[in-house]
């Protein structure tokens, strides 16, 4: 129940589905650390400020990740 809700506020939100339509194009995936500040951000426990720059860093994260895979 949660998860459609939480599904239902980032579709009403223009400004989130636009970035994470452009992170998820680049090769990006939800993790559950997208998913809890998505969360966070949503209740408004973090500002929506803060809720984008920890998203920023998560997906810099898994592309640091997934370089370091593909060269080892």
């Amino acid at each position: 129940m949660v998860d459609r809700i939480l599904f239902q506020a980032i579709l009403l939100d223009e400004e989130l589905c636009e970035f994470l339509r452009k992170h998820f194009n680049n090769g990006g995936f939800i993790s559950n650390q997208i998913y809890l500040t998505i969360y966070r951000g949503k209740k408004r426990v973090i500002s929506r400020e803060l809720m984008f720059k920890q998203l920023e860093m998560e997906f810099e994260f898994q592309k640091e990740k997934a370089s370091a895979a593909t060269e080892a």
